[in-house]
């Protein structure tokens, strides 16, 4: 199937990916190990990623060329997170992690229009901001200062908007519950006040 993604046909290629998704997302697969999770990566996700970007040519956009690893770039960072613990058991989870990167990197620069870019950069950024939850990005642990370093490589700002999104969410929620507090306190003084009219006026 992997391998039909990349025929030159635009409807072939576009039927091929739908059924690569559709088996890879099954819920049933989540009784895979991490190791076979990792050979999803290696025998077939990024082998595809890669023939991919082989495919590289002047005209891509009248083939579609550019859609097509618009939706198998979201595929791998969807796989990649809806697998993140297991994969986190990984030894290897670094070296798997750095490739991901490494691909986002390339398909950045083999962008010939903006689709390709946004996308790779909401991908990476939705990556950055679940695995932080998890506090793999707490302190200056290597894997903070590797994948940090990585994204200063190729998308420079990126890291700081990502970590300036996921810091000020506690201050909003905050915000948000002061505001509710707030309301039912108002909502309670109206009450006592309504009440005590009601007994002055009997």
């Amino acid at each position: 199937i992997a391998r039909l993604c990349c025929d030159p046909r635009r409807p072939v290629r576009s039927s091929a990916l739908g059924y690569l998704q559709r088996s890879v997302l099954l819920p049933e697969l989540h009784i895979l190990s991490p190791t076979e999770w990792e050979s999803v990566f290696n025998k077939v996700l990024f082998p595809l990623l890669l023939k991919l970007l082989e495919t590289t040519n002047i005209n891509d956009h009248l083939h579609g060329i550019e859609e097509t690893r618009v939706r198998v770039s979201q595929l791998l960072c969807r796989i990649f997170l809806q697998h993140l613990s297991p994969l986190l058991t990984l030894p290897t989870f670094t070296a798997l992690w750095l490739t991901i990167l490494d691909f986002m990197d390339k398909y950045l620069k083999s962008d010939q229009t903006d689709m390709l870019r946004e996308s790779v950069r909401e991908s990476l950024k939705n990556m950055l901001l679940v695995m932080n939850t998890t506090g793999l990005f707490d302190g200056d642990q290597p894997l903070t200062v590797i994948t940090k370093d990585r994204i200063h490589s190729f998308l420079p700002g990126l890291w700081d908007e990502v970590f300036k999104m996921s810091t000020s969410l506690p201050t909003f929620i905050s915000h948000s519950e002061s505001s509710k507090k707030s309301v039912t306190t108002n909502e309670e003084n109206v009450s006592l006040n309504e009440t005590t009219a009601s007994s002055s006026s009997n």
